[in-house]
């Protein structure tokens, strides 16, 4: 029976792939958003500096496109070894279409393509309104890959709709005690904080105690008390010590540390760039912003000369954890890490992709695409 299941399961491949290579099945990318991100950078290029690769990786590209616009390019996770799979899968072709100028278009595929041998044809320029793939020359069994629903509008039943991939966007670990309320949340964070280094364990800014252990919001600052055997044997070694070395101890005590301020964060930053100011005063390493009135996380400059990162209510409810009992270690907030989320969008992509190569029709296999509904997941 098995060999007989077996026999007729290579058959059915057999005659799948030979149905492919007659008719190829034609793969529509979006890039950006979808199999990349890019963060334009401040400096402008000459008109002879134009259409320069400045540096590569396995996963970044630095480079100028035919603007003379500064990028640097992010692939999305998997994005290289799914594109570099498909391309040895008999009867698939793999297309680019894009809104992008064709210099950045150029740039970005020679990251995610660096031989010049998977995507068969690059269309910059298109409308991102709406992407026709039967006017672009796909006709037949063709799928459109794009994170905007309005891209899919001349075909929804022949579109892939993905998550936005952000490069830049972050969720804040929070960890501590045995008992310590923790979790992850989503927060914004600017370049220096994207590049500092984590762990970091938070403290707050008022008086350097462990943030958590019954902390609460008063003034715009979490306070929180430490134990009562810490705070007199704290005494007792201040009187043992010089004014000079119980400076010192001061500034160790946050050095390295992340400093918390809970503040309602509406954009004032004239109260922002203070708040920075106090936390590099006191040593900190970064400096996080809860505001306890937003669901989201504020926005913040993302060009602050300082690590800085800003959470909503749910991150102030965690470290103002009124259920602590006077900083016990077990109910503290010890850790604080910041982390790229897990990208997992083009695991489904694939295998919603190996359903069309299967299927005579693709929209056998797709669910069609509301062009009217609102993006997956907000970009920051």
């Amino acid at each position: 029976m098995w060999r007989k299941a077996t026999l007729a399961t290579g058959s059915y491949i057999g005659l799948t792939t030979a149905a492919n290579v007659a008719s190829p099945l034609k793969i529509v990318w979006d890039l950006d958003e979808t199999l990349v991100s890019s963060s334009q950078q401040k400096s402008k290029w000459r008109e002879d500096q134009k259409n320069q690769i400045l540096k590569r990786t396995t996963t970044t590209l630095e480079h100028v496109d035919d603007d003379g616009l500064h990028f640097i390019t992010t692939a999305r996770p998997l994005a290289g070894a799914l594109v570099k799979a498909l391309s040895y899968v008999p009867g698939v072709e793999q297309h680019v279409s894009t809104a992008a100028s064709p210099g950045y278009a150029r740039n970005v595929v020679r990251l995610l393509d660096p031989e010049n041998r998977i995507f068969k044809t690059v269309r910059a320029d298109q409308p991102s309104s709406g992407k026709d793939l039967a006017a672009q020359g796909f006709k037949g069994r063709a799928v459109l890959v794009d994170n905007r629903p309005r891209s899919h509008a001349p075909q929804p039943r022949r579109g892939l709709l993905v998550d936005d991939y952000v490069a830049s966007e972050r969720v804040l670990h929070l960890s501590g005690g045995r008992y310590a309320v923790g979790g992850a949340f989503r927060v914004r964070a600017t370049d220096r904080a994207l590049e500092a280094r984590w762990p970091l364990e938070p403290r707050t800014l008022s008086d350097g105690s462990a943030v958590g252990g019954g902390a609460t919001i008063e003034g715009g600052a979490l306070v929180g008390r430490p134990r009562h055997l810490e705070r007199k044997r704290e005494k007792q070694l201040r009187r043992t010590r010089t004014a000079e070395e119980n400076e010192l101890a001061d500034r160790r005590k946050i050095v390295h540390k992340l400093a918390v301020a809970a503040v309602e964060t509406s954009g004032d930053e004239a109260r922002l760039r203070a708040l920075v100011a106090d936390a590099k005063s006191s040593g900190a390493a970064a400096l996080l912003l809860v505001d306890a009135n937003r669901r989201e996380p504020a926005k913040i400059p993302h060009n602050a000369d300082f690590p800085v990162v800003s959470a909503g209510a749910s991150a102030a409810h965690v470290l103002a954890n009124q259920h602590a009992r006077n900083a016990a270690p077990s109910t503290t907030i010890t850790t604080a890490e910041l982390k790229a989320p897990e990208d997992v969008a083009l695991r489904g992509v694939a295998a919603k992709l190996l359903l069309c190569w299967f299927a005579p029709d693709v929209s056998w296999a797709l669910t069609p695409v509301d062009s009217s509904a609102k993006k997956a997941r907000a970009a920051w």
